[in-house]
This record gives C-alpha cells, structure tokens and sequence, in this order.
C-alpha cells in the first residue's frame, strides 16, 4: 500500500505581509534618512547604494611616487655561516646566548635577542644593523652543533671579521662549557 502523502503548503509570497522590525526601521533611518525608514516599515529593498554603505571599503595600494627600477644592481649585503660542534647540552648553550650574565664569551657586547624557540633557535640582531640566526641541534646527551647564520653586512671585509670573530667566541664558549 503506497504511504499517503501530505499536501504541499502554500507559501505568501506577499510583500505587503512582511514588516520589518520597528527597531531595525529606526536605525534605517538614522543611518539613511526618512525615505528608507519608509522602505523598511513597507518591507521593501534597500536601494544598492545604501546596501554598499553598509559594506566595509577595500583598500586600494598606494602606487609609490617614486619609479622603481627593478632591473638595477641591487647593494650587495653579505651573509657569513659559522658552525661549531660543542660538548655541552642544547638548555646551556641556548642559555649561554640568551642569559646576558652568561655572555662573556662573546665578542659582541650589545646584541638583542629578538626571538626564541627554546632551545634550539634565536635570533639576534646587532646595533651596527647587522642580525644573526642561532639554530642548536642536538647531537647526542651531551653535545651539540651551533650555526650562526650573520646576515646583512656591508662589505666582505666586514664579512670576512664577524667569520672570524665568531669562530674565536666559539672557541671561548666551547671552553667556558667545558668548565
């Protein structure tokens, strides 16, 4: 026996049955003035210029003034790595560059540490401009590789003395863990 099926309901479709909440037309009207009140209490459309004001604007770059020549020779900035494999644990190494009383093995006195993810990366950044990344890698209980990655130096000569200098502190922190 087939199921018995229950009549579709008639949907109005009426504009005239729909008002708007008073509320909602009072704040039309603030908004948009006396006519679009009267839209709203009548159920009607907004018109597309008040449904754009209630948009948020995007914003439009700003084209820079001055022409950009992108085929130019770009400044040559340059970038050092030093690695050095340390018999110490990846926490005192991270806190041999984080703590500022732990320091004295550096040759750089005034560096900031901009940011952290203990204990295998910092990044430093120095008062000349220049910024280093430290990235610690365990390697085994109780040692560790240390990469310092120099980037933006002016010149290759400064290049060349930050690879050195860098190489003496880490000799000097491998001797304080060493203690």
């Amino acid at each position: 026996m087939p199921a018995k099926k229950t009549p579709a309901r008639k949907i109005k479709s009426k504009r005239s049955d729909l008002k708007a909440h008073p509320k909602s037309a009072k704040a039309t009207e603030q908004k948009f003035g006396k006519a679009a009140r009267t839209a709203a209490e009548k159920g009607g459309r907004k018109p597309t210029v008040w449904q754009t004001a209630d948009k948020p604007k995007r914003l439009i770059p700003i084209e820079p003034t001055v022409p950009v020549d992108i085929f130019a020779p770009k400044a040559a900035v340059f970038d050092v790595v030093v690695t050095r494999t340390l018999d110490g644990s990846m926490s005192d190494v991270f806190r041999a560059f984080n703590d500022p009383n732990r320091r004295g093995w550096c040759h750089e006195r005034g560096f900031a540490v901009r940011s952290t993810i203990a204990p295998r990366m910092l990044r430093l950044a120095f008062a000349d401009g220049s910024l280093a990344g430290v990235a610690i890698v365990r390697q085994g209980n109780v040692r560790c590789t240390v990469t310092v990655d120099l980037t933006k130096l002016p010149s290759a000569a400064a290049a060349e003395r930050a690879r050195h200098a860098w190489k003496m502190s880490l000799d000097q922190l491998a001797g304080m863990l060493d203690e």
